[in-house]
C-alpha cells in the first residue's frame, strides 16, 4: 500500500509539471521572444500608446517574421532606436499583411537612431485593420562586431 502512495504522488507531481510547462509553451510562444527584454508600453501625454518592439541582430543582419490577431490600429510613427545607441544599417524590407493583403511595405531604408519608418517610406500613417496580421522584416548592413538591439517604438491611437 505504501508503494501504491509513492507511485500515485509521483505521478500527480509529474501531471503537474507537464500541465505548467504546457501552459507556459502556450502562453509564451517562441515566437514572441523577438521582444523580450524590450521595455513596457507606455502612453504619451495624448493618450497614443508607444508599443515597443524588439530584434536582436547577429551578424550584421536578421530576417524576422510574427503572426499573430492584433486591434485595429493606425501607427503615426515607428520610431528607430539601437542598443548600444548610434547603430546604422539598411532595412531591406518590411511588409505587414492583414487580413485583406498588404497594409504596408517598405524596401531598402537607410536607419540609424530617431529614424521614423513610417515617413521613411513616404506614408503619413500605417493604417492596420484588425485580425491576423504578418509583419516581415529584413535587414543588413549592420555592425557585425557584436549583437545589437533593434528597437521599434510604435506610436499609435
Amino acid at each position: 500500500m505504501n508503494l501504491l502512495h509513492k507511485c500515485i504522488r509521483s505521478t500527480k507531481i509529474f501531471a503537474l509539471t507537464v500541465s505548467f510547462l504546457s501552459l507556459l509553451i502556450f502562453c509564451f510562444p517562441t515566437a514572441a521572444m523577438a521582444d523580450t527584454n524590450c521595455p513596457p508600453p507606455a502612453t504619451t501625454e495624448e493618450g497614443k500608446q508607444i508599443i515597443p518592439k524588439c530584434i536582436e541582430i547577429h551578424d550584421g543582419s536578421f530576417e524576422y517574421t510574427n503572426t499573430k490577431e492584433i486591434p485595429q490600429r493606425s501607427i503615426q510613427s515607428a520610431t528607430v532606436r539601437f542598443s548600444p545607441s548610434g547603430g546604422t544599417g539598411l532595412l531591406d524590407e518590411i511588409k505587414i499583411t492583414g487580413p485583406d493583403g498588404i497594409e504596408f511595405h517598405a524596401t531598402d531604408l537607410p536607419v540609424k537612431d530617431g529614424t521614423d519608418l513610417i515617413q521613411a517610406a513616404g506614408y503619413s500613417a500605417a493604417n492596420l485593420k484588425g485580425g491576423m496580421t504578418t509583419y516581415e522584416a529584413k535587414g543588413s548592413h549592420f555592425d557585425p562586431s557584436s549583437p545589437i538591439k533593434f528597437y521599434v517604438d510604435l506610436i499609435a491611437h
